[in-house]
């Protein structure tokens, strides 16, 4: 019997990325998209040297927004500042909205349009310029050891033997009232 994908696989969404597999799916995204343009992990200030190329500069992480944590599933957000670089400024406008849009149409992906403040361009030595965000989730699935099997099955009725008096024969028992707490039940 064949196996049925996930709904995510279904849509093209890979069940468990790691870091270096998402990058390379952006970097698919954006060779689909723009043709063999280079595509560089740097910060803008740094990929701005003239040739043109697609910045995917890992901004931060951030908490994964699944609603439920599984213990098998390890699981946060890379969210990558995206930016465009070539001597032609209208170009390279024209360019990343083709890549704007071929991301939102990818449903795995989350896509920013906020303008990043100006202190983060300064402290990426680099002036304002068009961008926008992509954030997708990292997933690391570990592997869960089987639980021993069971071997001796113990069952225990009763309040739990705490002290001696506890465990006497002059306990009360579940079973049978006692005079002091008499039963409400109809008999």
């Amino acid at each position: 019997m064949k196996p049925t994908p996930s709904p995510a696989a279904a849509q093209g969404v890979p069940a468990a990325e790691d870091l270096p597999a998402l990058r390379g799916r952006l970097v698919a995204l954006v060779q689909r998209t723009l043709g063999d343009i280079p595509v560089v992990h740097d910060m803008p200030s740094a990929a701005n040297t003239g040739a043109g190329c697609v910045c995917l500069y890992l901004l931060c992480f951030e908490a994964a927004k699944a609603a439920a944590r599984q213990q098998r599933v390890l699981q946060f957000e890379a969210r990558f500042l995206v930016t465009l670089h070539q001597p032609d400024t209208a170009a390279a406008g024209d360019a990343l909205a083709r890549l704007l849009f071929a991301a939102l149409a990818e449903p795995a992906l989350e896509v920013g349009l906020e303008p990043p403040p100006p202190a983060l361009w300064s402290a990426l030595g680099a002036a304002p310029q068009p961008s926008f965000t992509l954030c997708a989730p990292v997933r690391q699935i570990r592997a869960v050891r089987p639980a021993p099997p069971v071997r001796e099955l113990l069952l225990r009725f009763g309040p739990a033997a705490a002290s001696p008096a506890a465990a006497s024969p002059a306990a009360p028992s579940l079973a049978e009232p006692t005079a002091a707490a008499p039963s409400s039940l109809p008999r």
